[in-house]
Parts: structure tokens; sequence; C-alpha cells
């Protein structure tokens, strides 16, 4: 799933008239991403007392190792280039934004250079405020019966509910409701709640082919009515992450591929957040290195098959010698692991 989604995301930059693929890639992401965190807030939840300040603080410097160092070097090299390429330094306010995920915090990211970062700043803002009101509810039902068991419920059902509340109430608003960040941490959240149904509701999990159904279907209704309204936009964006997080338990059990294709797909997986943040700065610096607009046929086709491999190269070399490095800061007892499942 991480592999075909970071596909559809590279696809989708690559051909004109395919945006529609950039936001099923991306809608992906955030479920897998809430699937991997749900499953790390619940563990937490039962192996320690609660949720306590030290378990919030373990879980964002986990989180932190993981993104962070990625996307500060990557936040530097996109200014870099458009300092060099376009004859324009971003002003320190650019860098304050950027630095602190407040380009699209309320607002629809302003896609200058960096755009892709606009989910990048979903996913931190998902990650600290849950993370502080599962600390928080925790607190106020520690003295209830089954307290931990109202603290989830009632910190996942605010993430559920608020997000689309606010998208639909100010869908008219906002030009692009997709990228507000604030209006998208459902997205993330049916991730999690996923991960709850996985071991709080076996039996349901257990219908694979049922949810899939649902699954598709939900999103073939999601992508039809996407970009009709603001209101069917709004509706797309609360009905595709429900779609794309049934899809989860048939694509649990899937068969892993064979050797060859199995290991293209792992190796993807594990690159995949380096191409996402990197294919653009690659694709597009090329492009204007190489003076797209005047190549032939061929030479665009030449172009992408060398943008291609130039992102694949990039990618697999910043994961072996700087992100999974900066990742194993976190837990030095994993550094010779490929971590596959633990790249949100």
């Amino acid at each position: 799933m991480r592999a075909i989604a970071i596909s559809l995301v590279v696809i989708c930059h690559f051909s004109q008239g395919l945006d529609i693929l950039g936001v099923c890639g991306v809608e992906l992401f955030f479920v897998l991403s809430g699937f991997l965190i749900g499953g790390i807030l619940l563990r937490t939840v039962e192996t320690s007392q609660g949720f306590r300040l030290q378990d919030l603080v373990n879980f964002l410097k986990r989180r932190w190792y993981r993104t962070l160092p990625n996307y500060y070097l990557f936040l530097l090299l996109y200014a870099a280039v458009a300092a060099a390429m376009v004859r324009h330094i971003p002003p320190v306010e650019w860098f304050f934004r950027y630095g602190l995920f407040l380009q699209n915090f309320a607002w629809p990211n302003p896609d200058w250079i960096f755009g892709q970062s606009w989910s990048l700043c979903v996913e931190e803002w998902f990650y600290l405020l849950t993370a502080g009101t599962l600390f928080l509810t925790m607190k106020a039902f520690s003295t209830l019966r089954h307290g931990r068991a109202w603290a989830l419920a009632v910190t996942l059902g605010l993430f559920l509910a608020v997000p689309a509340i606010l998208r639909f109430a100010l869908r008219d608003q906002f030009g692009d409701l997709r990228t507000v960040a604030i209006f998208r941490l459902d997205a993330i959240a049916f991730g999690v709640f996923m991960a709850w149904i996985q071991t709080r509701r076996p039996g349901l999990w257990n219908r694979p082919a049922t949810l899939l159904a649902l699954g598709v279907a939900g999103a073939g209704a999601a992508l039809a009515i996407y970009g009709a309204s603001p209101s069917a936009t709004a509706g797309a964006l609360t009905l595709m992450p429900i779609a794309f997080a049934l899809l989860l338990p048939a694509c649990y059990r899937a068969p892993r591929p064979g050797i060859f294709l199995g290991q293209w797909v792992g190796n993807v997986s594990i690159w995949s957040y380096s191409i996402y943040m990197c294919h653009s700065l690659i694709y597009l610096g090329l492009g204007q290195l190489m003076g797209y607009d005047a190549l032939s046929f061929t030479g665009k086709m030449t172009y992408k098959v060398i943008s291609l491999a130039l992102i694949v190269l990039v990618s697999a070399l910043n994961y072996r010698f700087f992100e999974k490095p900066m990742t194993d800061l976190r837990d030095p007892s994993l550094r010779n692991r490929r971590p596959v499942q633990d790249h949100a």
C-alpha cells in the first residue's frame, strides 16, 4: 500500500491531468500513518499506566526523529534551489512558517516551493494534538471505571468529528479544502480507528472481503464527487480516507509478492519518504535545466526516465546515509534493522 501510494504521487507529478492520483496517494499515506500511530498509542496505553507525561515525550521524540531531520534537510535544499534557479532567496518569514509547520495550519497551502510539505504539516500537528489530547483525557478520566477506554474514545471521537465539522462549516471560505491542516486531521484518525478495530473488534477486522467491497465502492463514490463543488469536495475528503481505511484488513492479509517484485516493493516503501521529499525538486529542477518545453516528444520521455532514475537513486542514498541514521538515533538497538512497518 505504501509503495502504491508513493507511486501514485510521483505519477501525478509526471503527467498533466492526473492530479486525482496524487490526491489518492496522499490520502492513502494519511490512513497508513494513522494505522501505525494508532497501533503505537494503543500499545502504549496497554503497557503503561495510561499515557503518562514520559509516554507523551517518548512518543513525540520518536515521531520527530523519524520525520523532522529529513523534512528540514529538504526544506533547506528547496530554498537553495529556489535561490539558484528562480533567483529568489526565501524571506525569513518563509523559514519561520515552514520550520514550525505553519504554512497551511488553518489556511490553504501557499504552494510556492516545497509544495508537498503541506501533508507533513497535517502529520506533525496530528502527532502533537492527538498525543497531547490523549495525555489530558487520560488525566481527566483516571478516576473513572474504564477510564482508559473513555479517554481513547473521547480522543478518537474528537479527531474524527471536529475536523469534518470544520471542513463542512467553512467549506465556502477556502479555495483548497484539501490542504488546510486542521480540516484534515480526521484522515489520519480513520487509520487510528482501524488500529482500534484490529485490537478491540477482531470480529469486524476479520471480514476483509466485506470491508474491501465497501472500501472500493466508497473510493469510487469519493472520486466521482471530488471537485464538483465545495460541499462535494468536503464530502469526498471524508469518504475517501474511510474507504481507504476499509481496505486495510484485506491488504494486511495479502500474500507477499515474489522475490524480485517483493524486493522492489519493499525498497520503494522504505524509500517512500525520501521519494516524496525529493521528487518535485529533481523533476522540476532537471526540467528547467533541460528546457523541458522546447524538447521533442522523445526528449521529454528521455527526461522523464532520467528524472525517475535520479529520484530513485537520490532517495536510496538519502535513506541509507541520512534518513535511517537519523531515525536510528531514537533507538540505537534497531540500527541494523529495515523497519518497513515503522515508516509513517
